[in-house]
């Protein structure tokens, strides 16, 4: 199986997650609702709450996850604000 990408972008509202299961995982972990698919960024748009959940269930899955970038909430705690 691919490993899974979760891209933060900087803002809570938008990070992108693509790769093998990631489909599946979100759709669990947002009770039956499917994510929302940016079709330029060919990534599912999920929140930062939602993307640490899935971190979290990646983890205690033992699957491969590729994190990239930093989340507002990592920048606010380092004193970066924009």
């Amino acid at each position: 199986m691919t490993a899974l990408e979760v891209r933060f972008t900087g803002s809570r509202w938008a990070v992108y997650v693509a790769g093998g299961g990631a489909y599946r995982m979100l759709r669990n972990l947002r009770d039956g609702r499917p994510p929302e698919f940016d079709r330029r960024r060919r990534r599912y748009v999920v929140t930062e709450r939602v993307a640490r959940d899935l971190l979290a269930a990646a983890e205690a899955d033992g699957r491969r996850v590729v994190v990239t970038g930093q989340s507002e909430t990592d920048a606010a705690s380092q004193g970066v604000l924009w």
